[in-house]
């Protein structure tokens, strides 16, 4: 008898990792493994977008980094998309002023440092649940 990670594995959820180093991408996907989200990187925008746009299910988690306006731009292409997705912004302790451009452009969520990996864990973990209505508990 397949459990549910394996029979429904085409309706996980993506969670898409945008930095344009490796910083937050093995930490969560290890934090994650046990749950039924696939994981990517990528650390370019037309990449980001071309994941965002062709999946159903996705969760898109933006480092803004070095190089904050060209994470903002790419925020506001997503959100031209139309489409249902949840943006999780990760920002330096320098970049908070940037927050509220950031939700005006539908990051769903702008966490600022310091956090950890538990933190971002968790709240993809949040917005599966309530975005998805993924169960951990009828999960594995």
């Amino acid at each position: 008898m397949q459990g549910f990670a394996e029979e429904n594995a085409e309706n996980w959820p993506q969670l898409l990792v945008h930095e344009a180093g490796r910083r937050w991408i093995e930490g969560v996907r290890s934090r994650l493994a046990r749950l039924p989200v696939r994981v990517h990187h990528s650390a370019v925008a037309r990449e980001t977008l071309g994941i965002a746009q062709h999946e159903r299910r996705c969760i898109v988690l933006a480092e803004l980094g070095r190089r904050p306006l060209d994470t903002l731009d790419l925020l506001e292409q997503i959100d031209r998309m139309g489409r249902e997705l949840s943006v999780i912004v990760v920002a330096r302790a320098n970049q908070a002023d940037l927050e509220i451009p950031a939700r005006e452009l539908g990051a769903a969520a702008f966490l600022t440092e310091p956090m950890t990996v538990a933190d971002l864990a968790g709240l993809v973990e949040l917005i599966a649940r309530v975005q998805f209505g993924w169960d951990k508990r009828t999960s594995t």
